[in-house]
């Protein structure tokens, strides 16, 4: 990861190359989905769909809703 921040409710992920564990590979990701837990336990989760960026190697998507619950792994 190259940053993540949290801001009020807004979580932020500049990620990218061998740091992320994630293969963008395909020509269209479609969206991407997130779980993070901080060290206190406190379990947050998030999904964007595809939005101004969806190509081979580059994902910029635009937020959704926030779920009720996070999805089981």
């Amino acid at each position: 990861m190259k940053k993540v921040s949290i801001t009020g409710d807004k979580l932020s992920i500049v990620a990218g190359r061998a740091k992320w564990g994630y293969s963008l590979n395909e020509p269209q990701q479609g969206g991407l989905a997130i779980r993070m837990v901080l060290g206190t336990g406190i379990e947050w989760c998030t999904a964007a769909v595809a939005g101004k960026v969806d190509v081979t190697d580059k994902f910029i998507g635009e937020s959704t809703a926030p779920p009720v619950a996070c999805a089981p792994f």
